[in-house]
């Protein structure tokens, strides 16, 4: 009898082992269908990191961003001691460029006290992608530590460089007003390049408003290039500070027809936009 209900036992608990097994492989493939995504993640989100995160992993390698975050969101969901260092080890070993890059994504999202260190390493990655994903979730970290290594990015040679706009919008993030001098010295760099030029007083100005008005308006004094001024008047139109109006109408009639009747439709929209 004993030897019975042995058999019995051990049957039951392979039963119980291949519907745990199943009940993982369903709510993975629900993470496939728009319709059973939610269900999908509910489901993951309740069970044990230990016994499904092998299996999520491969989830993260997708190139659909959908899927990826509903991944992301199962990985929150189980918290940063549960999630981060297998992310990292993952991050580390894989020769998959797009889970590479999905894992930074991932441990920026998660947070906790060692995200921000791990990115603010993975910043000097050879992955492109682990690169642009790092700035990302030190962005969203808000990270004062990484002001220092982000700099390293801020150099007028790294014009054709995509990290180079990433650094400079992940410091607008961060808003910390230690990075304003940092982006001064590359406004004040060598560069020709308008957009990016507009990108570095954005970001100036999203930190520290009263600094970036006063570099814009003596950069729309500075310049004579046509392209430049109309930029800085669609900034000086987010900014809606009146105190530009009589500085735009000095330098209207330095130009001709066309950049005066954008001036004084850049002075109409700053005023609406001032009171």
């Amino acid at each position: 009898m004993k030897k019975f209900i042995g058999i019995i036992v051990l049957g039951l608990s392979a039963i119980l082992f291949f519907n745990c097994g199943s009940s993982v492989d369903i709510a993975i493939n629900k993470l496939y269908s728009k319709s059973e995504r939610a269900e999908g993640i509910k489901m993951l989100s309740k069970l044990s990191p230990e016994k499904t995160f092998d299996k999520l992993i491969n989830v993260m390698s997708a190139q659909d961003e959908d899927i990826v975050n509903a991944g992301i969101e199962i990985l929150k969901a189980w918290g940063p001691e549960a999630t981060i260092d297998k992310l990292v080890n993952v991050l580390d070993q894989t020769d998959n460029l797009s889970l590479a890059g999905n894992c930074a994504a991932a441990i920026g999202k998660i947070g906790g006290p060692k995200a921000e260190d791990i990115l603010i390493e993975h910043l000097n990655d050879s992955r492109i992608m682990v690169v642009v994903q790092s700035l990302l979730g030190l962005g969203l970290l808000k990270s004062a530590k990484s002001i220092d290594t982000i700099a390293g990015f801020l150099k007028s040679e790294n014009i054709n460089d995509p990290t180079l706009p990433m650094a400079i919008d992940t410091l607008a993030k961060i808003g910390n007003k230690n990075a304003v001098p940092k982006l001064e010295v590359l406004l004040n760099s060598d560069i020709s390049s308008v957009t990016l030029k507009i990108n570095i007083i954005k970001a100036i100005n999203t930190i520290d408003s009263a600094k970036g008005y006063e570099i814009a308006e003596k950069e729309i004094k500075d310049t004579g290039d046509i392209r430049y001024i109309t930029s800085l008047l669609g900034v000086f139109e987010k900014i809606g500070n009146s105190e530009i109006i009589p500085v735009l109408k000095d330098i209207k009639p330095n130009f001709g027809p066309g950049i005066g009747k954008k001036i004084d439709e850049a002075i109409t929209e700053i005023e609406k936009n001032s009171k």
